[in-house]
């Protein structure tokens, strides 16, 4: 029965290492010695029924490392940066203490191991060797731009800051644009006002004086009528209510004659 159980194990990674294998020539990852998704399989494929039940490195490489760095299509720092369930269970299988395991499995899950740790060492050189490129060629550069940087700095320390007088040259010309153009508007203005003075009067207006009737300056102003009725025909008496007492003559005043004296008579 255990041997039934590894059987379908081995089907089952078999499966696994054919589609890593087909997704791994879709990415190219750094050249390496040896295929690292090729050699950790090879360990869990040598995986010995009791290192299977009893080794917690075994089931975490198989439960745990293989499919999360498949989905990753192999990635070698997947692999490389599990090392300890590769390491581990490798030794479970390479130094068995039982008699279930069979030397096909040992020798299958060492040459893995050997295998896995070549290329791990490869990679983490390769990874090495590019930061330190990196870091190198980053200080070169640096260093590289450090004369200029002086040698400008230098250069422009000896001439005249171009910056404010560029500044002073275009403030110039544009407070002049805005005196001309207020100048402008100040005439536009003017030549308005002069224009609607100098509007003449039209010929409906001169022609409507002109043919004015006389009389209507003859009469300037309409006649009211009387205010008060006129005297009222037949009798004329105090009680009648048309009545309109006339005013009474004044007796006319006379002066005094002037007395002129008598002469005395003579006897």
């Amino acid at each position: 029965m255990l041997w039934f159980l590894h059987l379908l194990n081995a089907a089952a990674y078999a499966s696994v290492a054919t589609s890593a294998a087909l997704n791994s020539r879709q990415i190219q990852w750094p050249s390496l010695p040896n295929n690292l998704t090729a050699d950790v399989l090879q360990v869990a494929f040598a995986i010995s029924p009791p290192c299977a039940a009893n080794s917690t490195w075994c089931q975490q490489l198989t439960s745990v490392v293989v499919p999360r760095c498949e989905r990753l299509r192999g990635d070698p720092g997947c692999w490389c940066g599990n090392h300890d369930p590769v390491h581990y269970c490798a030794i479970c299988m390479s130094s068995p203490s039982d008699n279930q395991t069979t030397p096909d499995q040992t020798q299958a899950a060492t040459a893995g191991h050997a295998a896995f740790h070549v290329a791990c060492n490869a990679y983490e050189e390769l990874i090495n060797g590019t930061a330190s490129t990196t870091s190198s060629t980053s200080m070169l550069s640096t260093s590289s731009q450090s004369p200029t940087a002086t040698a400008v700095s230098a250069s422009s320390g000896n001439k005249v800051p171009i910056g404010p007088v560029v500044g002073g040259v275009v403030g110039g010309v544009v407070g002049l644009a805005l005196v001309v153009g207020i100048i402008y508007l100040l005439a536009i203005v003017l030549k308005k006002s002069d224009r609607r003075s100098d509007v003449r009067p039209s010929s409906v207006s001169y022609i409507s004086t002109e043919h004015k009737s006389p009389n209507l300056y003859a009469h300037p102003y309409p006649q009211l009528p009387a205010s008060y009725p006129g005297p009222a025909p037949g009798h004329i008496s105090p009680h009648n209510s048309n009545y309109v007492p006339a005013p009474e003559p004044m007796n006319p005043m006379i002066a005094p004659q002037p007395q002129h004296p008598t002469s005395p008579i003579q006897n």
